[in-house]
């Protein structure tokens, strides 16, 4: 599904992760924790892990240092993690990470006292983000998510329209 950035302390991220799993019913066996210091070698298993094709889901969780050698081995495979396939990496900054890694990655700073990943929103931009749906169908699914409403909606409708006629 998608790589997430989970920035915040120890506890902090702790207490998201174990959320996230129970809100998202995540057995045991579908977890793997990875929470020693992540070397080359560890990337590279991880790498496989994230390669085998998989009939369940799957949460890979890196919150152990990660070094710079194995953040670059894990860098092609965030772009390409099946759609059942979660993997959060926990960092104390976003600066113990690559640019490269921010960019591929959702980000939940949990310093923030704004934070809420919704699931299903990550996973409509996504299929918009890999041309599997259109922009349409994305403000849609924003729409009865509610995450965009009242003026806004409102806007989008009606632009949705505008655009409808000029094409016919």
């Amino acid at each position: 599904m998608a790589s997430f950035l989970i920035i915040g302390d120890k506890k902090s991220r702790d207490e998201y992760i174990n959320t996230y799993i129970k809100d998202n019913s995540f057995k045991e066996y579908e977890v793997e924790n990875y929470e020693d210091k992540i070397l080359v070698d560890n990337a590279k298993r991880i790498v496989r892990s994230l390669s085998l094709k998989i009939t369940g889901k799957k949460l890979i969780l890196l919150s152990g240092e990660i070094t710079i050698e194995a953040q670059n081995s894990l860098l092609k495979n965030l772009e390409e993690l099946s759609e059942n396939c979660t993997l959060f990496i926990c960092v104390d900054s976003k600066d113990d990470v690559l640019p490269t890694i921010k960019s591929r990655s959702f980000i939940v700073n949990l310093y923030s006292k704004i934070t809420e990943i919704n699931p299903d929103v990550c996973s409509s931009i996504i299929s918009y983000a890999k041309g599997q749906i259109d922009m349409w169908e994305l403000i849609d699914r924003l729409e009865e998510l509610e995450i965009i409403s009242g003026g806004v909606g409102k806007l989008l409708v009606h632009l949705r329209y505008i655009v409808i006629d000029c094409a016919n």
